[in-house]
């Protein structure tokens, strides 16, 4: 009480309480009265109030008449005093009231000295170290209670947070106790610092996550089990589809030789039907083949020098009778600043040509297909091309363009129905993209058309092969007229005109053609030059040509007749017409 009093003991000793205290009950009570009132059997409990300075402090307290002396009165103050409305804890208090606080969290929470010895723990930690009784465990050191590994690891990671005076969070560790018991646990440790920013220990907060270690070992065994499984399979389709494509191999040449052989018209039909059969089949496996050596991880990429340019032609040329076949016109365009000679697989580069040209085609219907290459970063030894595969067809819904690249996967029911396929060739293009470290991308309107652009980098040789230069001076400002009823067509070759320096004009058919050319003539500015096109509405190319040809202003023009294939009878009638 003294103490309490910021007062000595001797100078309380014999002083009349209500000379230091009166009563706070909100009543207006006064202390004498109230003292009158305790008996042996009534004891007083209350606050007592006092002035010290210009604070109000009340004490809570209990008054009680002594059991042996009747004349004689107990005052006991309990210990947080309040000041100014505040409590004020003292320190046994506070420590208490941590305690009280620790012990009902489930995280593991200790405190330990410089020297590691344990000075607080919770009961969750009391638990888990197994002790007999709380407060067993105060004085010692983990490895009292954990295997030697364990406390290893763990005074190694105490040291650096002292050493450092940083707190380590989120560290995961494993504490194996002697009771064979083992946790895995995610700690965080902060130093303690007091008077002075000196370092007096550290706190350490650990929960134990030893369920979600051991969920996420389960899932991981799982997902080893599916990617084993899934090896396994794609191992199989990839042996089988060898043993596959033999057969198929077979049947088909033997079908060609067969149909070279004198044969009636209907053994001819039966033939053709094998051989086409037997084609697609031919085709789906290798389909099956390249997407399960993917998954394998089995695919190769080949690092060559090729002529890209040629992979171009070579692909595209592959494709011009069936787009001859559906009317559709097929075109190219690269950008002059294409390299010719790069580095790569050329293989694999026109395989994800052939499935986005083969797919632009089976969904195209009437329209163009256009094939654009174009560098976008061109460095001393490196190359990244864009390739684009233009179709006016079909299009592609806006909710499917996420789900085309998967397997076994096409925009919808009723394309399959309608056009076949397996749904593996945009799968396979993406795929070999990323290999490649690359990738694609797709656009579409429904029913407008859609466009596939491919990126891929390419290795750029030193050594690029030297081209001769075309010495075209002395045709500079030659009027050329193009017929062509195809829009970009006629946009690339104007460009290509501006280029070499021509001047160039371009109508889109044979009538308007020869109208301009008529015009020409009677401005006295002949055009000497006419790029036509064959495969036109109305007049074709070889119509256009032999209308010049029989009208005398017109029979010495020029004409060079651009065609992705001509038949025996339209050679000859192009010959006949010198064209």
């Amino acid at each position: 009480m003294a103490r309490l009093l910021s007062t000595e003991a001797e100078a309380l000793t014999g002083q009349p309480l209500k000379q230091w205290f009166g009563i706070d009950d909100g009543n207006g009570g006064d202390l004498p009265g109230t003292l009158g009132k305790i008996t042996p059997k009534a004891a007083w409990h209350g606050r007592l109030n006092y002035q010290a300075g210009g604070d109000r402090i009340a004490i809570e307290v209990v008054i009680q008449v002594d059991p042996e002396e009747a004349g004689q009165l107990w005052v006991v103050a309990l210990e947080n005093p309040i000041i100014n409305e505040q409590m004020v804890m003292g320190a046994r208090s506070e420590l208490h009231l941590l305690q009280i606080l620790m012990d009902h969290t489930i995280d593991y929470v200790f405190f330990l000295d410089l020297d590691g010895r344990f000075i607080i723990t919770n009961a969750a930690f009391q638990t888990a170290l197994n002790v007999t009784f709380p407060g067993q465990e105060i004085g010692r050191e983990l490895r009292d209670f954990v295997e030697e590994q364990t406390a290893k690891e763990f005074a190694e990671t105490s040291a650096l947070v002292l050493a450092s005076g940083k707190p380590l969070l989120n560290h995961v560790s494993q504490f194996r106790f002697k009771n064979g018991e083992g946790h895995w646990v995610q700690s965080n440790k902060m130093p303690v610092f007091g008077q002075h920013r000196k370092c007096i220990g550290l706190v350490c907060v650990s929960r134990d996550i030893t369920p979600q270690r051991e969920y996420e070992e389960k899932l991981r065994s799982a997902i080893r089990q599916a990617n084993l499984a899934s090896q396994a399979k794609s191992d199989f389709l990839a042996n089988v589809s060898h043993e596959i494509r033999t057969p198929i191999n077979g049947i088909i040449g033997m079908s060609e030789l067969c149909l070279e052989t004198s044969l009636n018209t209907e053994q001819q039909s039966y033939l053709q039907s094998v051989l086409s059969c037997s084609n697609t089949l031919l085709s789906l496996i290798n389909d099956i083949l390249d997407f399960s050596k993917i998954e394998a991880g089995q695919l190769q990429l080949e690092s060559i020098s090729f002529n890209i340019l040629h992979c171009l032609e070579e692909t595209v040329g592959q494709f011009s009778f069936q787009t001859l076949e559906k009317g559709l016109e097929l075109v190219v365009d690269f950008d002059p600043a294409l390299p010719h000679l790069v580095r790569g697989d050329p293989t694999r580069f026109k395989q994800i040509l052939y499935n986005l040209l083969s797919n632009a085609i089976k969904f195209t219907d009437e329209g163009e297909i256009v094939v654009r290459a174009r560098p976008l970063k061109l460095e001393d030894d490196q190359v990244r091309i864009s390739l684009s595969v233009t179709d006016t067809g079909i299009g592609i819904p806006a909710n499917r363009l996420d789900v085309i690249f998967q397997s076994f996967t096409q925009a919808d029911a009723s394309t399959t129905r309608k056009y076949g396929g397996t749904g593996l060739g945009l799968a396979i293009c993406k795929k070999l993209c990323e290999i490649m470290g690359g990738g694609i991308r797709v656009e579409s309107k429904l029913r407008k058309g859609t466009t596939f652009e491919v990126e891929i980098p390419f290795g750029v040789p030193a050594k690029q092969p030297v081209s001769v230069p075309v010495r075209l001076s002395r045709l500079k400002g030659l009027r050329v007229l193009i017929i062509d009823d195809n829009q970009t067509n006629r946009a690339i070759l104007l460009r290509l005109c501006e280029q070499w320096g021509f001047s160039g004009t371009s109508v889109s058919g044979g009538l308007e053609g020869l109208d301009t050319l008529e015009a020409g003539v009677r401005k006295k500015q002949p055009y000497q030059l006419v790029l036509l096109d064959q495969h036109m509405p109305e007049l074709s190319g070889l119509d256009v040509a032999a209308l010049m040809f029989n009208r005398p202003s017109l029979a010495g023009i020029k004409i060079i007749l651009l065609s992705s294939s001509l038949n025996l009878a339209e050679s000859s009638r192009a010959a006949a017409l010198g064209v």
